[in-house]
């Protein structure tokens, strides 16, 4: 009896926690549509898509028919770094990930960029997604 209460106390327990985060991702919405700012309501995790080109031709991505519609180019540094110094002084963020519809291996600055956000915030996790196919 006493274990199948202690399931019931955890499973509420993390009913509540999921309701919370909704409720808070709902307001951080309604706020940016009222105020154009998403401040106060930082997000968790952050995706920089720093370069719009990928050597792939995956069948789940939109990539090759948004590559057609939209300009293909690489992200000027003064950009990444304006980003970056504002991104890292929110505390709520835990995870900036260098990647979109894009191949990030294909950006030649992609470990400065790295080595940049974490000299702002070695805390954070800097993340990819890559295909693999340029990995030697």
């Amino acid at each position: 009896m006493k274990i199948i209460a202690a399931l019931l106390r955890e499973i509420r327990r993390i009913a509540v926690k999921n309701k919370h985060f909704e409720v808070s991702t709902w307001c951080a919405i309604r706020h940016f549509k009222k105020h154009g700012r998403i401040t106060p309501y930082t997000p968790l995790s952050i995706q920089i898509q720093t370069l719009s080109m990928c050597n792939g031709r995956c069948i789940y991505c939109p990539y090759p028919i948004t590559s057609k519609k939209v300009a293909q180019g690489k992200m000027q540094w003064e950009t990444f770094r304006k980003i970056a110094d504002e991104i890292t002084q929110w505390r709520d963020v835990k995870s900036i990930e260098l990647m979109l519809q894009n191949e990030p291996l294909m950006d030649p600055d992609l470990f400065t960029m790295v080595r940049y956000i974490k000299s702002l915030r070695p805390n954070v996790h800097v993340k990819i997604t890559t295909n693999g196919s340029l990995l030697t």
